[in-house]
């Protein structure tokens, strides 16, 4: 699972909605496979509820994800839920607060701001998100999915964990992953991604 986070995380699509959000681009840590590959084994994960599925310790770096699956009809489909949840939680924490902290502290200006949310995309973002002035984690899912992902298809869950959906660029996944509840399996996932992961 850790090499297919990373490779979604280093692809074209997920780098132009991190551009999207932050101006300085002096630190580009999706471009060092090797770094995310120890954020990824720093990840801890928790079981219980809380009003953040994700969140990043400011001071050590440390990255808390919700643990859980939720039960569904079969196994696969329980399993295919967590993991294409876990691959939005990374791409938040890791695009979002993890990318904004690491620029943060190795910023020659005294801070950088998470992006601001526009008022008329209020209602794309979680109770949690509205209620912060500053939000760049669920901006960034928002820019990729159109909206702060709560529930998904089967397509849709196939679609987040396919890694080539992502090499196109930004405006080419969110159109994809709106019309893919009405495209076949095998246009959404590939054998060899099948056969890789």
């Amino acid at each position: 699972m850790e090499i297919l986070t990373i490779n979604i995380l280093s692809s074209k699509a997920i780098k132009e909605a991190k551009d999207k959000i932050f101006n300085s681009s002096y630190i580009d840590i999706l471009n060092d496979q090797e770094y995310l590959s120890q954020i990824i084994d720093n990840i801890r994960f928790f079981i219980y509820d809380t009003n953040s599925c994700v969140f990043t310790n400011g001071n050590s770096l440390r990255t808390y994800e919700f643990g859980l699956y939720q039960l569904a009809e079969t196994i696969s489909d329980s399993l295919l839920g967590f993991y294409s949840f876990n691959i939005i939680s990374n791409i938040q924490v890791i695009c979002g607060h993890f990318n904004f902290l690491i620029k943060n502290l190795n910023s020659l200006v005294n801070s950088l701001d998470s992006p601001t949310k526009e008022d008329k995309n209020i209602n794309l973002y979680s109770d949690y998100g509205k209620k912060r002035k500053k939000e760049s984690a669920e901006k960034i899912e928002i820019l990729l999915f159109g909206r702060k992902i709560i529930e998904l298809t089967k397509k849709k869950a196939l679609f987040i964990l396919e890694p080539s959906n992502y090499i196109y660029g930004l405006e080419n996944f969110n159109e994809n992953f709106k019309k893919c509840n009405s495209k076949k399996f095998e246009a959404i996932v590939k054998t060899s991604t099948i056969e890789t992961y």
